[in-house]
């Protein structure tokens, strides 16, 4: 089985405006990790300081393989081809990681 690896944002992705964790953000990245054993890869555009902050604050350092600061340039020889074989799930509401899991998660058969 090939490994996966899952870049996750922090900024009202992971928590809300006020640095707290949106609801069942912490149990999914525990699932992803323990369940699944993916490769979880956090990273803002507050950089990565500022990630492993708020990262370390709410006790989830030890699923995150790396913390990185979000990337100003990509360069690849097929740039078209990040989209196509990567899933780019927007967080639109508080609820997006109780429906991640349930909805597409659960699904996944890789």
């Amino acid at each position: 089985m090939p490994s996966r690896t899952v870049y996750i944002d922090i900024d009202l992705t992971l928590v809300d405006l006020e640095g707290e964790l949106l609801p069942y953000a912490a149990q999914r990245i525990k699932e992803m990790h323990d369940t699944k054993g993916y490769k979880l890869i956090a990273w803002s555009a507050g950089g990565h300081e500022y990630a492993r902050r708020l990262i370390t604050k709410h006790e989830l350092l030890s699923y995150f393989q790396y913390i990185l600061d979000k990337p100003d340039w990509i360069i690849d020889d097929y740039p078209a081809g990040i989209l196509e074989h990567a899933r780019v799930l927007t967080v639109h509401n508080k609820g997006f990681w109780e429906k991640f899991w349930e909805t597409l998660f659960k699904k996944e058969v890789y």
